[in-house]
């Protein structure tokens, strides 16, 4: 099973977050995180 490790958002190649199976980016998924249902913690 080959995944291609782009970002489903803007398409970028690196710093891909595979976690969850999420396939995004590092700076996409700031943007996206609290919509996803993530909550920043001190």
């Amino acid at each position: 099973m080959t995944e291609e490790r782009v970002c489903r958002i803007c398409g970028r190649k690196q710093a891909i977050v595979r976690k969850y199976k999420l396939f995004i980016c590092r700076q996409c998924l700031r943007e996206v995180a609290r919509d996803l249902g993530f909550e920043k913690y001190k």
